[in-house]
């Protein structure tokens, strides 16, 4: 089986080879339009797959044939490890920064999710409040979800999310 047909079995609208190395998103066959909630990540050995509304985890894939590694293709997966690398410090620099900047007060996501008296990370855009939420790996600040008004999240750009996260509190 392709990758691309691997991709298909989880529901991924995917056409063609995306590049190496890196985590691209698509649509999905639950959510063809506005939405990227497939995700795919291709390293020639091997690949990942995970589609947001129907996988509780990553589904890997491997070829059925293992692939002839040429020097340009390893010499391609190191330095897509090193864009990810890269990428990755840059999202935990910009969420310290966002985190300096912003104050702690109410968010209306909270109250909505039964958490009326507690007050979070937030700062203030054009598009009204976004609470900003610290998703931490061993400890270490790695990156944000950005959750608005409306509930709408997202992650920084670049960060690393897998394996990380927040403990909001035991109640």
């Amino acid at each position: 089986m392709t990758f691309i047909e691997f991709a298909r079995l989880h529901g991924i609208l995917i056409n063609s080879m995306p590049s190496p190395g890196n985590w691209e998103r698509y649509a999905t066959e639950d959510h063809p339009v506005g939405k990227k909630n497939g995700a795919v990540k291709y390293l020639i050995t091997h690949g990942f797959v995970k589609n947001h509304a129907t996988d509780d985890e990553v589904s890997v894939w491997f070829p059925d044939v293992a692939p002839v590694i040429k020097t340009g293709d390893a010499q391609l997966l190191r330095k897509a490890g090193q864009d990810i690398e890269m990428k990755q410090r840059q999202a935990a620099s910009k969420a310290a920064i966002l985190l300096k900047q912003s104050k702690y007060m109410f968010h209306p996501y909270l109250r909505r999710k039964g958490f009326p008296e507690d007050e979070g990370n937030v700062i203030v855009t054009d598009g009204g409040l976004v609470l900003l939420v610290p998703m931490r790996v061993s400890g270490r600040l790695v990156g944000l979800q950005q959750i608005d008004e409306k509930g709408e999240k997202r992650f920084l750009y670049g960060q690393r999310s897998a394996g990380a996260s927040f403990c909001f509190d035991n109640k």
